[in-house]
């Protein structure tokens, strides 16, 4: 058992992906990994399905830098609208996550899974990539 942040990670697909991260930008003296799977960024304030959209996405936007290492992953065929329609699309939103991201200098790796879509089984064949790459480096840090 650790208690230090920089060796925990959050992870979890969809809405719990967007809910790792989440909880890492919220409590960074917890969690310092994140490693989140066709993350629901997309989604508004508290996760829910209404305006305004890509909340967390504002958030990192507006705040400054937190100690939080990311990996990032959505299907290269995630790319749709969500609600059926009327929302944002899927694939874009984790797009500009990973930009607001980066223009903050969080460390990340990102990565549009080849023929991958929403589904477990997916988020199965690579869950244990990012695990192992994200503890992989905290020797370094």
């Amino acid at each position: 058992m650790t208690s230090d942040p920089r060796r925990v990670i959050v992870t979890g697909s969809s809405a719990g992906g967007l809910g790792a991260a989440y909880v890492a930008f919220a409590r960074p003296d917890l969690f310092g990994n994140v490693w989140s799977q066709s993350g629901a960024f997309w989604r508004g304030a508290e996760g829910s399905n209404d305006p305004p959209w890509e909340w967390l996405t504002q958030q990192v936007r507006a705040t400054a830098r937190k100690d939080i290492r990311f990996i990032l992953d959505v299907g290269a065929l995630e790319d749709h609208a969500t609600l059926g329609g009327s929302g944002p699309n899927f694939r874009d939103a984790n797009r500009r996550f990973r930009d607001a991201l980066k223009d903050k200098g969080y460390e990340l790796t990102y990565c549009e899974v080849p023929g991958g879509n929403h589904g477990e089984q997916w988020w199965k064949q690579r869950l244990a990539y990012g695990i192992v790459a994200l503890s992989a480096t905290w020797q370094r840090r």
